[in-house]
């Protein structure tokens, strides 16, 4: 049966200094809606010191318009020192990051653990 596409939803819980991100109410970021994405990360990026960790769980596919996002996200951060991590990727969004060579920019970590040791490791 296939998923039925809804409205790209985001949820934030704060942790200490890290916000967690939840993308909820689709399985894949799209045209359609990752102009939602983008504004968001950029809104959050440019906030000092904001540290991001982005639980994309629920997300089966990104088309160029996501990794379009997701790399405005990193021009934002690095301009306003400021930092994301992305974790929990299906191993189809992995696969697309690996083919495209991603991976050797943007920070994966593999679950929501993980991640959060990652900032505790970070040197600022």
């Amino acid at each position: 049966m296939k998923k039925r596409e809804t409205e790209l939803q985001i949820e934030i819980n704060q942790l200490e200094n890290i916000d967690l991100v939840y993308i909820t109410g689709t399985y894949r970021i799209n045209s359609s809606n990752a102009y939602v994405f983008k504004d968001f990360l950029k809104q959050n990026l440019m906030i000092s010191d904001k540290k991001l960790l982005i639980d994309m769980s629920e997300i089966q596919y990104i088309d160029s318009s996501g990794f379009g996002a997701l790399m405005s996200a990193l021009k934002i951060s690095k301009e306003y020192g400021t930092s994301f991590k992305i974790c929990n990727l299906s191993s189809q969004v992995i696969e697309i990051i690996k083919l495209m060579k991603l991976d050797t920019v943007l920070d994966i970590q593999s679950d929501i653990k993980t991640g959060i040791s990652s900032y505790e490791n970070d040197i600022v």
